[in-house]
């Protein structure tokens, strides 16, 4: 068989998905990104009031 059905559970989900550093990482990325688009919109609107 192939090297992905071998990383596979029988519900066809890959088993470092499921795990919680894995979880961790992805949610405090998005939270990242998050606050940097917060920041950005809020200094391009300060800029914008400036010109």
């Amino acid at each position: 068989m192939n090297e992905a059905h071998d990383n596979a559970n029988s519900d066809g989900h890959i088993w470092g998905l499921r795990t919680k550093p894995y979880r961790s990482y992805v949610l405090t990325t998005l939270l990242v990104i998050y606050i940097l688009n917060f920041v950005d919109r809020g200094l391009l609107f300060i800029s914008s009031s400036v010109i």
